[in-house]
C-alpha cells in the first residue's frame, strides 16, 4: 500500500499489477507475523527470475525483515526443543551461519535463502560441511532455487555430504 501511494495508483490497480507480477513468477509473497502488534504482513519479494531481467543492486547488511523474522522463527523453534541457538554464527573458516543450533555433540546449520542463486547457496552450503556441521538445512523461497539446489547437490558434493544437507 505505501507503493500504491508513492506511485498514485489505487488500491484496485496496485492490487491487479501486484497478482499480475506473482502469477507471471516476478513477485513471491510472503506472509507473516510481522505487523503492528503481530498481525498478519505481507511482504513482496522478487524471484529469481525477476532479479535476472531487472538486476539491481543487493542491500547491504544481513537479510531483510522476512530473513530475520525465519531466523527468530528458526530459533524460538529449537529452544522450544531444548536446543541452544544463535543467529549469524561465525565459522573458523569465515562463513556466517544464518542459524546456528547447538546439539551436544551434533551441530545443526540453517541458512535463508530470500533471492540469493543456487551457486552461492551451494557455497554456503559447503562452508557449512566444512565446518564439520552434522546436518545443513537449507530453507529456500524460491521454487526455481530449490529445484536447482535439489539437481545440484550431488554434482557438487558426495554421497555422505548429500545425507547431511536438507533443502
Amino acid at each position: 500500500s505505501e507503493l500504491y501511494k508513492t506511485y498514485g495508483a489505487s488500491v484496485w490497480k496496485g492490487q491487479k499489477l501486484r497478482a499480475t507480477l506473482i502469477a507471471a513468477g516476478f513477485l513471491i509473497e510472503i506472509e507473516t507475523r510481522l505487523g503492528k502488534r503481530g498481525r498478519l504482513a505481507k511482504y513482496l519479494i522478487p524471484s529469481s527470475k525477476a532479479i535476472e531481467v531487472f538486476p539491481a543492486p543487493r542491500l547491504e547488511g544481513r537479510g531483510g525483515p522476512v530473513h530475520r523474522h525465519l531466523q527468530r522463527f528458526v530459533m524460538a523453534e529449537a529452544k522450544a526443543k531444548g536446543y541452544a541457538s544463535q543467529t549469524e554464527y561465525e565459522l573458523p573458516n569465515g562463513g556466517i551461519v544464518d542459524v546456528h543450533i547447538d546439539r551436544g555433540a551434533d551441530q545443526v546449520a540453517v541458512e535463508i535463502a530470500m533471492t540469493s542463486t543456487a551457486t552461492r547457496e551451494l557455497e554456503h552450503i559447503a562452508a557449512c560441511l566444512a565446518a564439520g556441521y552434522a546436518q545443513v538445512i537449507s530453507l529456500v523461497v524460491s521454487e526455481t532455487t530449490r529445484a536447482a539446489l535439489e539437481r545440484d547437490l550431488p554434482r557438487s558434493f558426495d554421497e555422505a555430504a548429500c545425507r547431511r544437507v536438507r533443502v
